[in-house]
């Protein structure tokens, strides 16, 4: 009797540690890998910050697609960027592009601008209360990994906007939190300053800086890097990589265009279609590997328009359909501007009165454009929804970012149709609330970069939210809180039950021992 019930105390202690270590970001997508949403900043025409013979766009691009190419060597991993190489985005386009991918984390590529004296690489967080502590872990291990690739460590920080302290300042951030995704702008360099510049102006460097933000990421979340081994075949998504391990020799394959090989033996898939991999050793033997690419395809459709802000209900209601951006977004992460269906504004989101989201499909694929009928800044308008130039190729070989494809890029129309998904209309968020304090930087306004919101986008640079979005702020606040007091608790109970295991444990082997 005495053995069930120590057995049963110990079953309860394990269950209430499994309780008490949850405290991760956990997958949403429906095979349930982690999906990565990356932003390159700017873009397009918006070219960002201009100085010291830098342009931030293209600093800001190469970092985003070396950061893809370097989380797709990992297991269980899903990546998208938010816009191609020659298109732009809004900011609540950028921020709500996870929807309908299932999106786990939201992180903005920048390089920044300002005095000329200010260095480093610095990372904005979330105040957002479920997100704002584990994302300064996160932080904090993407700069420790930027600090070893040469990058100076400049800190952490958050800014609220001054209308409502529980919602970001910046845009993107504030409409991926309110998605369900933790966020972050990592700032790499300051553009500004002749060494930061000097710096980042390497190719190289931009790319371990991509490298350094992946290596962070990995660690939070305990990513596994995919492997294959000698004698059994993997199926690859465009751009994904795999390391061909328990060989040593010269690796070759018998199609670079569909898969490419580095000497240490990564295969990563270049375009559609099948290759072997083979290892040769010193003694002559031979090992190899099947490598199979699918054909690329689309996965889902978002959209993004300037103005998103507008001064009343009746001009969001009726907006320019031809400020659209749609973007058709495909497995391999990519995207690609497109012309689908645009719907009416139809009723407020729930729990509103001023905020609306419009359906929108293409390819088989719905989901919906939000749009806000207060708080507009500005009247003009952008030309930055219409492309500039083409977009370049996405893929990179990790570690070998010279090699180039001759194989198929994104097409402009999917391959093959999939089924009508619905768009959510009030996405929950699944992330559990972080359980320990993780201490950022809030700075004043004087101090803050005032880089990461286009300068001639029409939207709200900081949310000022009326009365209801307020009291939605508030009641996830309040949400939150309770979470933390049970999470408390659990922790108490757990000591206690150990306590009580232990107990009865030296009780039992008293008894027995007599």
């Amino acid at each position: 009797m005495m053995k069930k019930f120590i057995k049963a105390v110990l079953a309860g202690v394990m269950f209430l540690c499994c309780l008490a270590c949850a405290n991760r970001v956990s997958a949403r997508d429906k095979d349930g890998d982690l999906v990565v949403i990356i932003d390159p900043g700017h873009g397009g025409r918006d070219s960002g910050a201009v100085q010291n013979g830098l342009t931030e766009k293209e600093l800001n691009w190469n970092i985003a697609t070396s950061l893809k190419a370097e989380l797709e060597t990992y297991e269980g991993v899903k990546v998208y960027l938010t816009k191609g190489y020659g298109e732009w985005n809004s900011n609540t386009g950028r921020g709500r592009y996870g929807v309908g991918l299932g999106g786990d984390i939201f992180i903005s590529c920048h390089n920044n601008s300002g005095s000329a004296t200010a260095r480093g690489s610095i990372v904005f967080t979330t105040v957002n209360s479920k997100y704002h502590d584990e994302m300064g872990k996160l932080a904090n291990l993407i700069l420790d990994n930027l600090n070893q690739a040469g990058f100076i460590r400049n800190g952490i920080q958050s800014r609220p906007s001054s209308g409502n302290p529980s919602a970001d300042y910046y845009t993107a951030l504030d409409e991926a939190a309110k998605a369900g995704m933790p966020s972050m702008i990592i700032e790499h360099c300051y553009i500004s300053n002749a060494e930061d510049a000097a710096f980042i102006s390497n190719l190289e460097n931009q790319y371990k800086a991509g490298a350094a933000d992946a290596a962070g990421i990995a660690q939070y979340y305990g990513l596994k890097k995919r492997t294959v081994s000698a004698g059994s075949s993997i199926n690859l998504t465009r751009t994904y990589s795999a390391s061909f391990t328990g060989v040593q020799g010269k690796f070759a394959s018998s199609d670079e265009n569909v898969a490419y090989v580095s000497d240490n033996g990564l295969i990563t898939a270049m375009s559609q279609g099948s290759a072997v991999i083979t290892c040769t050793s010193d003694d002559g033997s031979k090992k190899t590997v099947n490598v199979t690419v699918p054909a690329v395809t689309q996965v889902a459709v978002t959209a993004g328009i300037n103005p998103t802000f507008y001064d009343n209900v009746n001009q969001a209601k009726n907006i320019d359909t031809s400020l659209v951006m749609m973007k058709a977004v495909y497995n391999d992460g990519s995207s690609v501007q497109v012309k689908g269906t645009i719907g009416n504004a139809g009723n407020p989101v729930n729990g509103t009165t001023n905020v609306f989201d419009i359906p929108i499909s293409y390819g088989g694929y719905s989901n919906t454009l939000r749009v806000y009928g207060y708080s507009a800044v500005g009247t003009a308008y952008s030309s930055n929804h219409i492309p500039s130039g083409t977009n370049k190729d996405i893929l990179l070989v990790p570690g070998n970012y010279s090699v180039k494809t001759n194989g198929n890029v994104t097409p402009e129309e999917p391959v093959t149709p999939a089924p009508t998904t619905p768009a959510p209309t009030t996405p929950v968020p699944t992330t559990p609330t972080p359980t320990e304090p993780e201490t950022t930087v809030t700075v004043p306004d004087e101090t803050k970069t005032p880089e990461s919101v286009s300068s001639n986008e029409v939207t709200s640079k900081d949310i000022i939210t009326d009365k209801t979005t307020e009291k939605n702020t508030s009641s996830d606040t309040d949400s939150n809180s309770v979470l933390k007091v049970i999470k408390i608790v659990v922790i108490v109970l757990l000591v206690l039950c150990a306590g009580a295991a232990a107990v009865f444990l030296v009780f039992y082997l008293k008894n027995k021992n007599k």
